[in-house]
């Protein structure tokens, strides 16, 4: 109940906030109008010059794409842009005070309160087509006052939009190298992942059906190392914000040389630029330990609320909640806000 009463109060207050803030732009652009012409136009010298520099043509939307979030993820139009997707992982609903997330499969991972996502370089082919190149980038505690900034994993990335008949699809392979502190502990190196994302409309009506899916393949420098940890044993290291000690001279424990997730997500149209959205992942791995590359091991399911407002094309925010439906608890709810955006 007290989970339910939770999500209302968010889904209210963002509409609320929505409501307030397009009353607010209104009132300002009355106001304002008379004082801002001339800024806009010295703005708009400036982009058309920069535009002219960089031969940044613009290319005409093919409208293969209607969903909003899959349209940001698609990226600017322009042939050349900024993109950038973070995702802020909050507090709990049972331990607002807390500063790490959950963490129930004891998955090798960063423990932290992180605002984090990627920011690449888009260099785009035609309307339905694009390459990136970019970094992740992760803020330790960014709630509490940031003690922590990784710049890593950088990558290179193949983007494609397309639509079949009434499907609309976002696919995108790409390759990135390892440079986390947690995951460099027990070997990794680099990873390949492809990224599949499909959205179908439900006829005339407001519903659309999504599934997203994920898999990715990791690569290590050695193999799997079982030797049993020790928080005294030589060479274990606490890493600052992690929140947990890995051995560098064995015990890989959760390690794993793939993972597959994939899951079936609801949408509701409320406008054309605010939508209602909730998705399931259902995750799977082969781990390090099984010389069976055909193995797969389950983690748990997570499930996810928000809603999702589109300023334009190229800048989406979604408020929400995540959970692991299979092990419903206060403490293992979060909250949670992503954003996509391009500029250029």
């Amino acid at each position: 109940m007290n989970m339910f009463f939770a999500v209302c109060c968010l889904l209210a207050g963002v509409a609320f906030a929505s409501s307030a803030l397009g009353q607010a732009s209104a009132t300002t652009l009355q106001i304002s109008a008379t004082t801002t012409v001339d800024s806009s136009l010295e703005y708009n010298k400036h982009y058309e010059k920069l535009d002219k520099i960089l031969h940044n043509r613009e290319f005409k939307d093919d409208n293969k794409l209607t969903d909003l979030r899959l349209r940001a993820q698609g990226g600017s139009l322009s042939r050349y842009s900024m993109s950038s997707s973070m995702n802020l992982k909050g507090p709990t609903i049972g331990e607002p005070s807390s500063s790490s997330v959950p963490n129930p499969d004891k998955k090798i991972q960063n423990e932290a309160q992180t605002l984090s996502g990627n920011v690449s370089a888009r260099y785009r082919l035609d309307s339905d087509h694009s390459l990136g190149f970019g970094t992740g980038l992760s803020f330790n505690h960014p709630l509490q006052g940031v003690d922590r900034t990784d710049i890593s994993r950088p990558f290179v990335a193949y983007n494609i939009a397309n639509r079949v008949r009434d499907v609309q699809m976002l696919l995108s392979p790409s390759l990135s190298v390892t440079t986390s502190p947690e995951n460099q502990a027990v070997g990794q190196v680099a990873g390949a992942t492809i990224m599949a994302n499909f959205v179908k409309d439900l006829g005339a009506s407001r519903f659309a059906f999504s599934m997203e899916t994920r898999g990715t393949l990791v690569f290590y420098n050695r193999g799997y190392d079982g030797g049993k940890a020790s928080s005294n044993s030589p060479g274990t290291a606490k890493h600052q914000g992690g929140g947990s000690r890995r051995p560098a001279n064995g015990g890989d424990g959760n390690s794993q040389q793939y993972s597959i997730e994939a899951g079936p997500g609801m949408k509701y149209h409320v406008t054309d630029r605010l939508d209602i959205s909730t998705f399931l992942s259902i995750p799977f791995y082969n781990p390090m330990a099984s010389e069976d590359i055909s193995v797969l091991l389950p983690n748990s399911p997570t499930a996810s609320l928000g809603l999702g407002w589109a300023y334009n094309r190229d800048i989406y925010i979604s408020p929400g909640l995540q959970t692991y439906p299979t092990k419903l608890s206060p403490d293992l709810t979060t909250l949670s806000v992503s954003m996509i955006f391009s500029v250029l």
